[in-house]
């Protein structure tokens, strides 16, 4: 019987290492994913003091980061002229007056109701005028505008 308890006890020795073990590999997984998630808080605060400095400091150009606040304004200048270049695929524009996106052939802004006064390409044919008041084209013959109504005398 000495060996089958000796065996027993080997078993059980085994066992209680291997659950050791695997407490263990759950700890440092745990501590692995604080760590983590600190780092995380610590690269968020970085960003958060970065912004704040640019934000304070955008047109410094004597800052000892004059360069790299250059480099995010050109940026900030790059990304408006590509938004502006979307708008003009999709045929929107801004309103003067409350800044809403809209449609470059609407007449009155649907988001604050404003008259919608159209600025005349200098591509215009000789023959089309625009009108003062709404902007639309008409023509040069024309005593009224036919979209508002206007008077082009």
């Amino acid at each position: 019987m000495d060996f089958f308890e000796n065996i027993g006890r080997k078993v059980a020795e085994a066992g209680r290492e291997v659950s050791q073990q695997t407490k263990n590999m759950a700890d440092v997984a745990r501590l692995n994913s604080d760590i983590s998630a600190e780092e995380k808080r610590i690269l968020q605060t970085y960003s958060e003091i970065g912004e704040a400095y640019y934000e304070n400091h955008r047109n410094d150009s004597m800052s000892e980061f004059a360069e790299k606040l250059e480099k995010i304004n050109n940026s900030f200048r790059k990304i408006e002229q590509l938004r502006e270049q979307i708008k003009t695929i999709k045929g929107v524009t801004r309103c003067s007056s409350c800044g809403a996106d809209i449609s470059r052939d609407s007449v009155f802004c649907p988001a604050c109701g404003a008259k919608i006064i159209k600025i005349a390409k200098e591509t215009e044919k000789a023959d089309t005028r625009i009108c003062p008041q709404c902007g639309a084209k008409v023509g040069t013959d024309n005593r009224f505008c036919s979209n508002c109504g206007e008077s082009l005398l």
